[in-house]
C-alpha cells in the first residue's frame, strides 16, 4: 500500500489515566477536537467501536476502529463513503513524572486520496498542501486534547488556528 505517514507527538500535562480516560470516553471529539462540527457515536468502548466526525469544513468521514488496547490508544481507519483514506493510531507514551505524552500517527493513502489527480500534479498537493496541513492539524488536536485533559474545559471552534482542509 502506497501511504504517506505523518505524525505529532507532544506533552500532556495529566496522568496516563486521566489521558486515557479522554480519548477512550464516547464522543470524546465533541470536547477536544478543535476542528469538530459533531461525534457522533455509532457504536463504542472496543476494537468493533464505530463514529462519524463532521468538521467545520463540512467534510465528513467515518472512523472505524480495529484494535482498542485499554489505557494504551486505539488504531481505526478513515473511510469516506466506504473507500479507506487513512489509517491512524493513538497512543499513550509512558508517563513522566505527572505528565505522558501523545502521539497521533497518520497513515494516508495515498492512492484513495489522490486518485483523481495526475501523477505528475501528486508531488506537488502532498508537499505544498497535505503533509504541513496535516502536521498543523494533528497538532491541533493533541493540543485540544491536553487542553481538555488539563483543564476539564471543551476546545473551541479553531481555538489553536484555523485549517484550510477543516476549518
Amino acid at each position: 500500500m502506497n501511504t504517506l505517514r505523518i505524525s505529532h507527538i507532544s506533552e500532556i500535562k495529566t496522568n496516563k489515566e486521566k489521558l486515557w480516560k479522554v480519548i477512550s470516553k464516547s464522543g470524546n471529539l465533541n470536547f477536544c477536537h478543535p476542528f469538530c462540527k459533531e461525534n457522533t457515536v455509532f457504536k463504542w468502548g472496543n476494537s468493533n467501536s464505530l463514529d462519524r466526525i463532521e468538521y467545520y469544513s463540512g467534510l465528513i468521514y467515518e472512523r472505524c476502529f480495529f484494535e482498542w488496547n485499554d489505557k494504551l490508544g486505539y488504531s481505526l481507519i478513515i473511510k469516506k463513503n466506504n473507500l479507506s483514506l487513512a489509517e491512524v493510531k493513538w497512543q499513550i507514551i509512558p508517563p513522566k513524572n505527572d505528565s505522558c505524552e501523545l502521539l497521533i500517527q497518520l497513515d494516508i493513502i495515498k492512492n484513495s486520496l489522490l486518485k483523481n489527480y495526475p501523477n505528475f500534479l501528486r508531488w506537488f498537493i502532498i508537499k505544498v498542501i497535505i503533509k504541513p496541513k496535516m502536521k498543523s492539524y494533528l497538532k491541533s488536536v493533541i493540543s485540544g486534547v491536553g487542553f481538555y485533559a488539563e483543564t476539564g474545559i471543551a476546545v473551541k471552534k479553531n481555538q489553536f488556528g484555523r485549517n484550510m482542509i477543516f476549518s
